[in-house]
């Protein structure tokens, strides 16, 4: 499976509420690619707004994701990650800053997503960076 089906089975259908069935697709994605590992923690620090799942279901199925991966930003993504399970997002600066740590991954498309969409207000300097990290690694 590539990415991309990857993507198309879980986006906005992650099965929150099935253990057995969330710890399948975790493995499933550490089985495709880093940036698959990363499109789940995405399903898990920002789920639908139409699915109701508790905070602690979802900080337990990060703990999960920590697990399975070993990538040199798992540390710091599913650290902001349980920062926005529990509503909290961070400022431009801490945005930047993780924004360029990603930079230096080529292709972790949804880790950048995940910094991107954890800041606390609307930024064109954070706007400006995104883009030009996704225009840089299309080169």
């Amino acid at each position: 499976m590539d990415e991309y089906s990857f993507l198309e089975l879980i986006d906005c259908k992650f099965p929150y509420e099935d253990r057995s069935k969330s710890m399948e697709i975790i493995e499933l994605a550490a089985s495709i690619s880093d940036n698959a590992m990363f499109i789940v923690l995405d399903e898990i620090c920002r789920p639908p707004k139409n699915v109701a799942v508790t905070e602690i279901t979802l900080t337990n199925t990060l703990y999960e994701w920590k697990k399975r991966t070993s990538h040199p930003l798992s540390e710091s993504i599913g650290s902001l990650a349980l920062r926005m399970i529990n509503g909290y997002r961070i400022t431009p600066a801490e945005v930047l800053a993780i924004m360029y740590q990603v930079s230096k991954f080529k292709g972790l498309i949804a880790a950048l997503n995940i910094v991107y969409m954890s800041c606390s207000i609307d930024s064109e300097e954070v706007e400006n960076a995104y883009k030009n990290i996704l225009d840089n690694w299309k080169l």
